[in-house]
């Protein structure tokens, strides 16, 4: 099976906050890939990297005026976001292993319309992330036709109502060749 999307992403922590425009690849059994169109960090805009499920990852950075490849680890500073989150979190299994975790409490709260394509939302709610203890809510919103996962949000807040992070993915495509995966290959 094999994922691929741009995905527009921001995230806040207090008054701070960063996007990116990303060109996002998957493929199954676990191989993850994306390259920076756009960022609000300059030196993050033209890199790459390449998650295989393990615990490191394989990277091209800016890095003054040079692409430098890199072998780093998850929490390396250098790749991650504002609010310390590392590129597993929105790891594709990993974002339907948190979904289907008995604890938390899984709400379907209707449809949107988003990139002129109805989508169907679903809450999961509960606190302990593993990743970050102060997010209550992710939600989650699939196309009604390919059930392709097309946005992902996170909030804080008891009512879960403080949004922290929010991806759209756009011209999703599914099972079909990831050529853009293997140019990727560091």
């Amino acid at each position: 099976q094999t994922y691929s999307a741009v995905n527009n992403y921001t995230e806040w922590k207090g008054s701070e906050s960063e996007s990116s425009t990303t060109q996002f690849y998957f493929k199954k059994p676990g191989s993850q890939a994306f390259k920076v169109l756009k960022s609000s960090n300059a030196l993050a805009t033209g890199g790459m990297a390449h998650y295989m499920g393990a615990d490191k990852i394989k990277a091209k950075r800016k890095i003054l005026f040079a692409m430098v490849t890199l072998d780093v680890g998850l929490t390396d500073k250098m790749f991650q976001s504002i609010r310390g989150y590392s590129m597993h979190i929105g790891y594709i299994p990993n974002l339907f292993k948190r979904m289907t975790e008995t604890q938390f409490k899984k709400e379907r709260v209707g449809k949107i319309t988003l990139d002129k394509r109805e989508a169907i939302v679903v809450d999961v709610w509960g606190t302990g992330q593993s990743f970050d203890s102060k997010v209550t809510k992710e939600r989650f919103a699939f196309d009604a036709e390919s059930h392709a996962l097309v946005l992902h949000e996170m909030y804080e807040g008891a009512n879960g109502d403080q949004k922290v992070a929010h991806s759209v993915f756009t011209s999703v495509q599914i099972n079909t060749p990831l050529e853009g995966i293997e140019a990727l290959k560091l």
